[in-house]
């Protein structure tokens, strides 16, 4: 009986002396602050934090996760850390402040009619994007303008007070009639012309373009308030003709970046295909205006 009272003992003395060590580990570690601050609007997730902003012992890995608000994108971060990788794995070695930067988002106002390409998964994720179906007046607050499948615009386009207009073959005779009244738009569209399509800026290649569509001529490039960007992005499918470019406009009705997207890259009858390319484009185009120097995203294969 003495003896089983005695190892009894033993075990415990075991017990409480493994709890006492592991108790002075504890105390004796040293808490490391890891404080993330936001700058605009979103916030942050920290792995295995039970909160923003908790403290960690040395040698932590802590993974970083920065979410934007809607509206707004994550940009880079500053202080500790710096660099735009999100998610990001961090070592924590010392007391660490990092700063989350926020912008805004540019927004844009989608518009067409039921059956319109409707803007992609990608896009929408970049974009604060709202969708129009047939609007009788224009879209006000925001800064890009999408014009798809109205070919009678019931609301004045030169009343968008935004940045960028953007149109498709769908949407640009009426775009033009609007924007060169009292001149006739047809003057400036033609049916007929059909071929190859040739890629020449920021890259070469081909693409096979739609017969009986339409291209807009450089005729334009005489029209007053009219500047051609040629430093983006054309597709000529004549010498004299272009399905995606971009236009300066100035004009006493107003100021305006105007993206036209025709548009040729393979299969119409594949939407998918064609909604997801003609955003790639519109994406590309957005961050060239920015002041950004993206890469153009591949040609598809036909």
């Amino acid at each position: 009986m003495n003896k089983n009272r005695l190892l009894l003992a033993l075990i415990l003395l075991s017990f409480a002396l493994i709890l006492a060590a592991t108790t002075g580990c504890e105390k004796n570690a040293q808490i490391l602050k890891l404080n993330i601050k936001i700058d605009g609007n979103g916030f942050v997730h920290q792995t295995y934090a039970t909160k923003v902003s908790s403290g960690y012992t040395k040698g932590s890995l802590v993974m970083l996760t920065a979410k934007p608000d809607k509206g707004w994108a994550f940009s880079h971060w500053e202080g500790d850390l710096t660099g735009s990788e999100n998610p990001k794995e961090i070592t924590v070695t010392e007391p660490t402040e990092i700063t989350a930067v926020f912008v805004p988002t540019l927004s844009v106002a989608w518009c067409g009619n039921w059956g319109s390409v409707t803007p992609s998964g990608a896009f929408i994720a970049k974009y604060d994007v709202d969708l129009f179906i047939g609007p009788a007046e224009v879209p006000e607050n925001y800064d890009v303008l999408v014009i798809d499948e109205l070919y009678n615009l019931d609301f004045s386009v030169t009343d968008f007070t935004g940045k960028v207009i953007v149109t498709f073959d769908s949407g640009v005779e009426a775009f033009l009639d609007q924007m060169l009244y009292p001149e006739d738009g047809d003057d400036y569209w033609d049916y007929e012309t059909k071929t190859e399509l040739i890629w020449s800026s920021p890259i070469s290649g081909e693409e096979v373009g739609a017969y009986g569509d339409a291209q807009i001529y450089h005729t334009l490039d005489n029209v007053d308030g009219f500047t051609r960007r040629a430093d983006i992005i054309q597709a000529s499918s004549t010498a004299d003709a272009d399905d995606i470019i971009l236009y300066e406009i100035s004009t006493e009705k107003g100021f305006w970046d105007w993206l036209h997207i025709g548009p040729h890259f393979g299969d119409y009858g594949d939407y998918t295909f064609t909604r997801n390319r003609l955003c790639e484009i519109i994406d590309y185009v957005l961050k060239v205006l920015d002041g950004k120097n993206p890469e153009f995203p591949p040609l598809p294969e036909l």
